[in-house]
């Protein structure tokens, strides 16, 4: 029976003779060489993870799997779309006339492989020529790991649909990782707020509304570990990437930062991602980060301490606090080390925070 390749409902991308073989891809995941601008070929990928199954029927006409993992460090999907058409393409009659002497009739082959030491999945392919009638065929070698599996007799239909297989499964996987990413784009035009002469980065719902509450605030003078955002043309290939800028001024919506290429005004609207990183406050401890929030608070802000109580202002400033001044960072000494659980660290820094915004609250006299 000829091998044909399918996307079913659930979005798998499968390639079977429905009688013996079967091998699925599923589950793409893409980490792009640029984040923030869309994959529109493999070139644009850094990372690829997917999950990877092969199977092959039993005594008992079951399916059971022969092959399989989550792939990691090296998939090798994109290399198979590559040496796929390179060996079908290959003209293999003459190269096997080239060896051939006279009244001698051999099998001779050639072969493409995706296997190295590293390999996540791999894919070994040969194509047979017979110099006595022409005739040929291919076999498949495919697995992951120690675990393989041997197809026998492929005619170049089989192996033109695990072709069409792979690109659908590497053009699918290009389509998600770009419409998540349009999502999270549309998400970011809302993120951010100046305020107060600040940048605020906030935190939004589901829905991309903004819940009064915020992750990382940025006053003038201070520099960015990360800043990402989009230029202004429509179909960017690239981002704006100002690692180290410092913020100059925050107002009405857009940001005017000092960088490398000089200053530079961006919407707040195209901010992809912001980092913030102060090597110094490392080195502070609990007075010092509690006189250097209380003078970043504006007017707005104070009456908040004014009126609410700590673990209400806890539950709002936690995370600017945290991320302000790095708190599990192991330097503090706040949060313990890494032989505690999440929610036990987690624990530490509210406690740290509680005593940060206690000492604002009520200043020693």
């Amino acid at each position: 029976m000829a091998f044909r390749f399918y996307r079913n409902k659930k979005y798998q991308f499968i390639w079977t003779d429905n009688k013996n073989f079967k091998i699925i891809w599923k589950n793409p995941e893409i980490q792009a060489i640029d984040d923030d601008i869309p994959v529109s070929d493999e070139n644009g990928i850094l990372y690829y993870y997917y999950d990877f199954t092969v199977l092959c029927r039993d005594y008992s006409g079951k399916w059971k799997q022969s092959a399989g993992t989550r792939t990691h460090d090296f998939p090798a999907v994109k290399a198979l779309c590559q040496i796929l058409p390179e060996l079908m393409q290959t003209n293999i009659r003459e190269q096997a006339e080239r060896y051939q002497t006279q009244d001698n009739q051999w099998i001779y082959y050639k072969s493409e492989s995706t296997a190295h030491a590293h390999s996540d999945d791999f894919y070994d392919i040969r194509r047979y020529h017979y110099t006595g009638n022409g005739k040929e065929w291919y076999q498949l070698y495919v697995g992951a790991g120690y675990q393989a599996v041997r197809i026998d007799n492929l005619r170049p239909g089989d192996l033109l649909k695990l072709r069409k297989c792979a690109e659908a499964f590497l053009a699918y996987s290009m389509e998600i990782h770009n419409q998540r990413l349009k999502h999270i784009q549309e998400l970011n035009k809302n993120a951010r707020l100046c305020a107060d002469g600040k940048l605020y980065d906030c935190a939004l719902d589901e829905n991309g509304n903004r819940t009064g509450y915020y992750h990382t605030v940025f006053c003038p003078g201070d520099r960015f570990s990360s800043f990402h955002a989009l230029p202004e043309e429509p179909n960017p290939k690239a981002s704006l990437n100002y690692h180290d800028a410092e913020l100059l001024k925050a107002e009405g919506d857009s940001v005017l930062l000092r960088t490398y290429e000089g200053e530079k005004r961006i919407s707040i609207s195209r901010i992809q991602y912001v980092s913030y990183f102060d090597d110094a406050k490392l080195t502070w401890d609990i007075p010092q980060m509690a006189e250097e929030f209380a003078s970043i608070l504006s007017e707005r802000e104070k009456a908040q301490f004014a009126e609410k109580s700590v673990p209400e202002l806890a539950g709002i400033y936690f995370d600017m606090i945290v991320n302000r001044y790095i708190l599990f960072r192991e330097e503090h000494g706040l949060v313990g080390g890494y032989e505690f659980s999440d929610e036990e660290r987690r624990q530490m820094a509210m406690n740290a925070v509680e005593k940060i915004i206690d000492m604002i609250k009520n200043p020693p006299v």
